[in-house]
């Protein structure tokens, strides 16, 4: 399953979100008591997108911020929502203290890990502000969120390598110019993570996707590319670390 909860999360309160990206209009406050940032079906793949990768990334042990599907006050309307965590404000000061110094190992294995995956869902917006860095008891960290150009945004199916100089690929080389080089290991233990989720499990989750985000022929398309494409990508993004693609 996708989500933890057993009933629906819906939203007491709902106010306009005007600090975030052009697909991110929306924040409120559920019934659960917690404020969450929220994303409606306009185009209807985003939040598609953004609870199939959130399920995904959680499934192989990547941090991301609490989601779920949640209904709106006035007409139930579905809407995909991720709770609005603690964090630091600043990421890129945050960042640039990071690279400053040894970078902690916690934080540059979750880093390639990300990588990883972001090549994996062709994700071409990794940047420093789609990462919610947290410094909790003297821990630092990093939990990912914001999918909304990957997987089945332009191009489907998902091309085979990232486009250049997208930003996932520059915060790579920053991080790489820094002192926080990728570790091929921990990129290639992600994968194999990834090459070991059941065959069944996108058929199962897009069970999950309201109607309004996806229509039957997506459905058992994604499902299809997920049983049979899904192997000879992972091996292709595997050579390239392998061979030393990307630092």
């Amino acid at each position: 399953m996708l989500q933890a909860r057993l009933w629906p999360l819906r939203f007491l309160e709902v106010y306009p979100h005007n600090g975030g990206t052009a697909r991110l209009r929306m924040r409120g406050i559920a019934d659960d008591g917690m404020p969450y940032f929220m994303k409606r079906a306009d185009p209807p793949g985003v939040p598609a997108t953004e609870l199939l990768c959130s399920g995904l990334a959680n499934a192989i042990g990547l941090a991301v911020p609490y989601f779920h599907i949640g209904l709106l006050p006035e007409d139930d309307e579905e809407v995909f929502a991720s709770r609005q965590e603690a964090g630091l404000a600043d990421s890129l000061t945050w960042f640039q203290n990071l690279v400053a110094h040894p970078c902690p190992a916690n934080v540059a294995r979750q880093l390639s890990a990300w990588f990883a995956f972001d090549l994996f869902i062709n994700n071409p917006d990794r940047h420093v502000n789609n990462f919610l860095c947290r410094d909790v008891a003297d821990v630092q960290t990093v939990h990912g969120f914001d999918f909304s150009e990957a997987l089945l945004q332009e191009p489907w199916p998902p091309s085979p390598a990232l486009r250049p100089a997208c930003n996932t690929l520059r915060t790579r080389q920053v991080l790489a110019m820094n002192g926080v080089p990728l570790d091929r290991n921990v990129a290639l233990e992600h994968l194999e993570r990834l090459d070991a989720v059941p065959a069944d499990w996108m058929g199962n989750a897009v069970t999950e996707v309201p109607a309004a985000w996806m229509d039957d022929a997506t459905r058992a398309e994604l499902a299809r590319w997920w049983r049979e494409d899904r192997a000879p990508r992972l091996e292709s993004i595997k050579q390239d670390i392998r061979n030393g693609a990307y630092n």
